[in-house]
């Protein structure tokens, strides 16, 4: 479907299969997400994606009941967060923010990109994570999936989400396993790598941010490493993502983060 019949809200359901699902060949669907993605995603063309994904995506969000009317920007890289929905106190539309792009740069994939509105979107009916927020959020991919606007095969299942278990029997549920096989993998390497290190052992790390920044380790955890910085702060490490500093002894290494101790950041 072209963008101008998309923003002027002509929507046909697609073509079925064989199987008498919808037919919808990687990159196509309500939105011509290979045109969007040959952009540069400046913010422009973020918000112009937003808008276009938000009204091919109305008649579902009418359909279950997400009526009440928003305004969505595009979030910033350079946050924890994949999106976010915050009520207004004066009665003013609720604001949903979506992060269009990966923190190292470049579009996110184009079925994450469309969770995540959905995501938001059914927080504008139920703001909690309960149990009618994740029923509302099933029935919404499930929809979502029917009319082409979101496709499984196009998510990214590299990224964290909360509440992956509650999406069983929804068309996110193959993400959703991917997600935590990924987990598993990444909690299985930290673990193993958490004999090289010990208590009082000087450590950096190879890349990122803190790339040669000297830390010593304070204590072991369950699979990182809580360390003292230089200017007194403490900060968590993933195990495998150490590598000794001068006068260590020899670590595993591989690129990571390095996150700073206190209250977590609420993600998506």
């Amino acid at each position: 479907m072209s963008l101008q019949l998309a923003f002027e809200g002509i929507l046909p359901l697609p073509p079925k299969d064989a199987t008498g699902r919808p037919e919808k060949p990687a990159g196509t669907g309500v939105i011509d997400w290979r045109g969007w993605t040959r952009r540069p995603p400046d913010a422009a063309t973020q918000q112009a994606l937003l808008d276009a994904l938000r009204l091919a995506a109305a008649p579902v969000l009418k359909r279950l009941g997400v009526s009440r009317e928003f305004q969505i920007r595009a979030g910033r890289a350079n946050t924890a967060r994949f999106g976010s929905c915050r009520q207004n106190r004066d009665g003013s539309p609720p604001v949903v923010t979506v992060r269009c792009v990966r923190t190292e740069g470049g579009w996110r994939a184009p079925g994450a990109i469309a969770a995540t509105l959905l995501h938001e979107a059914a927080h504008v009916k139920y703001m909690s994570h309960g149990p009618r927020f994740w029923g509302l959020l099933r029935k919404l991919l499930a929809a979502a999936e029917r009319h082409g606007i979101y496709l499984p095969s196009e998510d990214d299942p590299s990224e964290p989400r909360r509440g992956d278990s509650k999406l069983a029997g929804t068309p996110a549920a193959v993400m959703s396993d991917a997600t935590s096989e990924r987990r598993r993998q990444r909690y299985q390497t930290n673990r193993a790598a958490m004999d090289a290190w010990e208590a009082g052992q000087p450590v950096t790390v190879a890349k990122g941010p803190a790339a040669g920044t000297r830390f010593i380790i304070v204590k072991k955890m369950r699979s990182r490493v809580l360390v003292d910085g230089p200017d007194g702060r403490r900060f968590v490490i993933a195990a495998a993502f150490l590598i000794p500093a001068a006068g260590g002894e020899a670590g595993q290494a591989t690129k990571g983060p390095v996150l700073p101790t206190g209250p977590s950041v609420a993600k998506q």
